[in-house]
């Protein structure tokens, strides 16, 4: 039967300690209070008032009137005896530990929480960038994708360095094509094991390992680092058994935070992104890199019902998570991505309804709540089209032993590689931002700068190499990124521009494209002055703004366009969502063949009559109609 003394919490536990010491004529005191994770609580006192005391002095006046606790670990110390006690217990607040219970028993964000995005803020992140691949069962294609996006990265000239967190199954060396006996698995002293979980092992003991000699440059890449988990044997697996994140996040020296530290600023160079492949399933590792240690975590997984409760809850914690960023601390939470893998290569409605429909539906309803609040917040609201990508299933791919370096196979998994790059800055991008810092200021009374040469200046505009090797960007889409960006919130300018001021036949006016610079000029004049910002012409924050009054034209510029399609519009309007089933547009059904005509609606779904049975609103109209996008059940 519990008391009231051993239903008390942390913070009761060290108001009861602070007023024990009070009452022992101590003063100033840290007083550090853990609960353990197995049983009752971690304590530790440090204060000068325990001079001269016996050690059993000192614990009679912390537990006072807390007999009936169960301290696991009572440190009472004097300063000068705290340097050689070894870690006292972490200060941080329980419920905010980066681990597997105190996450997934997180709320849901409320309608009117605002979740910060590193993609939100106009300051860009210092590299290198820490990006999570992870999955909550195993076999979906995640090791794979984070190798193919690897390799992409480096071939766009980032400096990458993967790292094999999956401690229990390492893999990743057999899948960049190294062979794991011989050379690889001892360092440069030809005695020391390489990998992650000897390098931990050291921190733990207070070495100081060189993480250089550990990592193994990538074949054919100058740019492309692995860093082990280790090789697998009976001293691995002892080393396994001491690697407990759970006790690390409750005490004051925590090697897993020291690791990544000196993963990220140690190196002979600095990463512009670390890759790291997590162990599927709960485990105690897992935990901290996606909910304290990453900028983006990208969740891969089948739709099958069995993912989904699983995957909603974990997405669900990141969302409540804060990145431990020195600079940023605890000020966004990771970006989250989706790759839903490995899909059944085919085009049939049915097919296509089980798989990619339900996954969608599945993200769009665990971000609701976070896309609303963005949106009344005047940020993007989170598509989940935009932050889900696809993977076929490929019998090569799920055949190899390796990923291979077919252009092909890696452009299946451009998508990761621009939400990666997304986060990153390249130097033309900073030559730019040289010069819209002389041109933007003298154009802002002046409205939208007209001499567009202005923003070429110093730049070599006939080689100019976009993301991609081999690949360049034109005038016209060099224009685009000195307006826009080449992101706007972690999104490529062309997709977003593609599903926001496109109708539904893919078609985009002048007349709207200019609406749309006008009023996010309007709006960036106001933040300029408030904040300025050089990156682009037009903050992303601006054109987000724009889009409702642009919408809102669009809608009136249409009516006066099709006078006949009216009756269709208000019909949409009174719905209030998309997307809409036929029969629920049965009093404007003669109209829908022009509608779809004129961009209005896309069809999808044909019946054996050849009727469609499903109708999307493109968001060009679907904002100025004041609808919003809602899953059919």
């Amino acid at each position: 039967m519990q008391t009231g003394v051993t239903r008390m919490n942390r913070q009761q536990i060290i108001e009861r300690i602070r007023l024990n010491l009070s009452e022992a004529g101590i003063g100033e005191a840290e007083v550090r209070v853990q609960p353990d994770p197995f049983k009752g609580w971690r304590v530790g006192v440090v204060t000068e008032g325990f001079t001269g005391r016996s050690m059993e002095e000192r614990r009679g006046i912390v537990t006072k009137g807390l007999e009936e606790l169960h301290f696991e670990w009572l440190d009472v110390l004097i300063p000068e005896e705290r340097e050689w006690a070894g870690p006292l217990p972490g200060d941080e607040e329980p419920e905010r530990l980066p681990l597997w219970p105190e996450a997934l028993g997180r709320e849901a964000p409320g309608d009117e929480e605002l979740v910060p995005f590193p993609t939100d803020g106009d300051e860009e992140l210092a590299p290198p960038i820490v990006v999570t691949f992870y999955s909550l069962r195993g076999g979906v294609g995640r090791s794979t994708a984070m190798a193919y996006t690897a390799k992409s990265l480096a071939r766009r000239g980032r400096k990458v360095v993967c790292v094999d967190m999956d401690l229990e199954a390492p893999g990743l060396v057999s899948l960049f094509g190294l062979r794991p006996e011989g050379k690889y698995r001892l360092r440069e002293d030809g005695k020391t094991p390489r990998g992650v979980v000897q390098l931990l092992l050291e921190i733990d003991r207070g070495d100081d390992p060189d993480f250089s000699q550990n990592l193994i440059k990538i074949h054919r890449f100058d740019n492309l680092f692995l860093l082990p988990a280790g090789f697998v044997d009976a001293d691995y697996a002892r080393g396994l058994r001491s690697i407990t994140p759970d006790y690390w996040y409750r005490e004051d020296n925590n090697p897993l935070l020291t690791f990544m530290g000196k993963l990220q600023q140690g190196l002979p160079f600095v990463p512009d992104v670390i890759l790291l492949d997590a162990r599927t399933g709960l485990s105690e590792v897992s935990g901290p890199l996606l909910f304290g240690l990453s900028d983006m975590a990208i969740i891969t997984f089948f739709p099958h019902l069995q993912a989904e409760q699983g995957t909603r809850l974990l997405t669900q914690g990141l969302l409540r998570s804060r990145v431990r960023r020195p600079g940023r601390e605890g000020k966004y939470a990771p970006e989250v991505r989706f790759l839903v893998s490995p899909v059944p290569q085919s085009n049939a409605p049915e097919v296509k309804r089980r798989y990619r429909d339900l996954a969608l539906g599945w993200v769009s309803d665990w971000m609701a709540q976070v896309s609303a609040s963005r949106v009344k917040s005047g940020l993007m609201e989170l598509r989940e089209d935009e932050i889900t990508h696809f993977i076929s299933y490929r019998e090569d791919v799920a055949t190899s032993d390796r990923v291979a370096d077919s252009g092909e196979m890696i452009s299946s998994y451009t998508k990761l590689v621009d939400w990666v790059d997304a986060l990153l800055v390249y130097e033309w991008e900073r030559k730019l931002e040289e010069n819209i810092k002389r041109i933007k200021n003298d154009n802002l009374k002046g409205g939208l700068i007209g001499d567009t040469d202005l923003f070429f200046e110093g730049i070599d505009t006939d080689n100019i190499q976009s993301c991609a090797i081999g690949d360049y960007i034109s005038k016209g889409e060099f224009l685009s990124y000195a307006y826009y960006g080449r992101w706007i919130q972690g999104i490529s300018i062309g997709e977003w521009l593609m599903n926001r001021a496109y109708d539904s036949n893919g078609s985009r006016s002048d007349n709207i494209t200019n609406k749309l610079s006008l009023y996010s000029w309007a709006i960036e004049e106001h933040l300029h002055r408030q904040n300025p910002y050089w990156k682009s012409l037009i903050r992303p924050r601006s054109i987000c703004g724009a889009l409702e009054p642009t919408s809102q034209y669009a809608v009136d510029w249409f009516r006066k366009e099709h006078p006949e399609l009216g009756a269709v519009l208000d019909v949409l309007e009174k719905i209030g969502s998309t997307p809409i089933r036929r029969q629920d547009l049965k009093e404007v059904e003669e109209y829908l063949e022009k509608a779809m005509e004129a961009g209005l609606l896309r069809g999808e779904f044909e019946d054996r009559d050849g009727n469609f049975e499903i109708f999307h609103v493109p968001d060009l109209y679907r904002i100025g109609l004041k609808m919003v996008r809602k899953r059919l059940d």
